[in-house]
C-alpha cells in the first residue's frame, strides 16, 4: 500500500511540474500580440454626402472617414450604384476622380463623383441612388443619396 501511495505522489509530482513548465514555456515562446495585429480593422463612416446639378451632369460630393485602425483601399471599378457596378450604365455610366484611393486609419477625404445626364439618361432629379463603396477588403459601405 505505501508503494502505491509513494507511486501515486510520484505521479501527481511529475505531471504538476511538467503542466507548470508547459505554462512557462508557453509564455517565452508564443508569439505576442501586443502590435494589435489581429485586431486591426477598417471602418468607413460617411461625415456628409450630397448631390448637385452641375453643367447638364450630376455630382456626388462623399466625405468619408476612415475610423478604424487598419488602411482602408477603395478601387473605383467596386463602387456600385443601385446594385450594379458603373459599366453597366454604358454611356451614362458614372465616373470618379480617382482610380485606387488608399485612407488610412484616422484620415478622411471627400469622393466626387460624376452622373451623365441626357435625353435617355437613367439618372433623373429626385431619384434615390443607393452608392456601395466596396472595399478591397470585401466590406461594403451604402450611402442613398438624392438627386436634386
Amino acid at each position: 500500500m505505501e508503494r502505491k501511495l509513494i507511486a501515486l505522489v510520484v505521479v501527481v509530482l511529475v505531471l504538476g511540474l511538467g503542466g507548470v513548465s508547459y505554462v512557462i514555456y508557453t509564455q517565452i515562446h508564443s508569439p505576442k500580440i501586443d502590435d494589435g495585429s489581429f485586431t486591426r480593422f477598417e471602418k468607413l463612416e460617411f461625415t456628409s454626402a450630397y448631390a448637385e446639378s452641375s453643367g447638364g451632369n450630376y455630382l456626388i460630393h462623399m466625405t468619408i472617414k476612415n475610423t478604424g485602425s487598419a488602411s482602408a483601399t477603395i478601387d473605383s471599378s467596386t463602387i456600385f450604384y443601385n446594385g450594379s457596378p458603373a459599366t453597366a450604365y454604358g454611356t451614362y455610366a458614372p465616373t470618379t476622380t480617382f482610380g485606387t484611393l488608399t485612407l488610412d486609419a484616422g484620415n478622411s477625404t471627400t469622393l466626387i463623383i460624376t452622373l451623365p445626364d441626357g435625353a435617355d439618361s437613367p439618372w433623373v432629379s429626385s431619384m434615390n441612388i443607393e452608392v456601395m463603396i466596396q472595399t478591397v477588403a470585401g466590406r461594403q459601405y451604402p450611402k442613398v443619396i438624392i438627386l436634386p
